[in-house]
Order: C-alpha cells, then structure tokens, then sequence
C-alpha cells in the first residue's frame, strides 16, 4: 500500500507542505478526510502568522547575542599576547595560589598547635621557661 512518504518521493520534494498532504490523501484513497485536514491547515496558517513576528524577534535576539559572544572572543586574541605566554602566567598564578592557600594552612596549624600547648601547660606549669622568655622580652625592650 502506498504512503505519504511514497506520494512526496514521487514528487522529489524534500519538504511536506500542506497542499502535498492533501494530494497524498486524495491519491492514496482518503479523500473523505480531505475536509478536517484543510481544516487543520487553515489553522496552522493562522498559527504561523500569528508566530511570525514573535519568531522573528527571537531570531534577531539570538543573531545579537552570537555576535555580541563573537567580539567578546576576539577581545583575547586583540590583547597581542601569544597564548604560550598566556598559558605560561596562568600556571604561575595557580602557583602562587598554591603557595599562597599552603602557607595559610601552615600559619593555622601553627595557631592551633600554640594553642594547644598554652591549654595543655596547665596556666604556666613550664615555671623556668617563662621566667626565661619574659627575662629576655624585658631585656630587649630596654
């Protein structure tokens, strides 16, 4: 049995429009739908008329958009820096980060660790070693 696919290859047409849906019904036997289906296409022309400027004002807005995300991609390659020297001072600045992120790490464990030790002396208990430290602050403060 034939089918729409078959009436549209018979025409090489590459796209179904209405009135090729209409001929396939008539020429494979079903005629009688032939009225609810213009039916349906005065519809859908009423749609697409009434989409039309919405669609192409969404279309406008999406060409801006591309070309605005177009210049703001060039601004890189206009700085006259190659990339190999881009790549270069980005890994430096991780490494900084690294650094940077690693002695903070270090300066709070530090922290927590003479904290520890001032709450595990027991208010002084290491006497001598007090004495001594707040000996020498008094000497170099004079």
């Amino acid at each position: 049995m034939p089918t729409l696919d078959d009436a549209v290859i018979d025409e090489l047409r590459a796209v179904v429009g209405a009135e090729h849906v209409l001929a396939a019904l008539d020429k494979l036997g079903y005629g009688d739908f032939r009225k609810d289906a213009e039916e349906v296409c005065v519809v859908m022309e009423e749609l697409v008329s009434m989409l039309s400027p919405l669609t192409s004002q969404v279309l406008t807005e999406v060409k801006e958009s591309a070309a605005k995300r177009r210049r703001q991609s060039t601004r890189l390659e206009n700085l006259g820096i190659p990339e190999e020297e881009l790549l270069r001072q980005q890994q430096e600045l991780f490494a900084k980060a690294r650094e940077s992120a690693l002695l903070q790490e270090r300066a709070q464990l530090e922290q927590l660790d003479n904290t520890g030790r001032e709450d595990s002396g027991g208010g002084g208990g290491g006497g001598e070693q007090d004495q001594e430290d707040t000996a020498s602050e008094e000497e170099s403060e004079s």
